[in-house]
């Protein structure tokens, strides 16, 4: 690298890389911090491997565990949809009370 790139150029280079480096960390420890959150809410977030605990077993405590998530999971995604008809209806009774003049 040092005959093809004037100093210059190759400490541009070395300062992103390391720009690159920090920015992987960064991207890392965000994604960890969005997938606890997920489980704070029980959706079930893997970032990989084979699902087993790492003993060599597949499943076992961690597919149960995955799903009564998935229950929890399945609960919020019921109340965020029934919170969303009922936002809707909301927004249509104050909608017949402003144009009844009664808002």
């Amino acid at each position: 690298m040092a005959d093809v790139y004037p100093r210059e150029a190759r400490a541009a280079l070395l300062n992103y890389r390391r720009h690159l480096a920090g920015a992987r960390v960064r991207l890392l420890d965000g994604v960890g911090v969005r997938e606890a959150e997920l489980r704070d809410y029980g959706v079930s977030v893997s970032a990989g491997g084979d699902g087993g605990d790492g003993d060599g077993r597949k499943g076992g405590r961690k597919m149960a565990m995955a799903t009564a998530m998935g229950e929890k999971e399945k609960k919020m995604r019921e109340i965020a949809r029934v919170y969303k008809e009922m936002e809707g209806r909301v927004r249509e009774v104050r909608a017949d009370l402003e144009r009844l003049g009664m808002s």
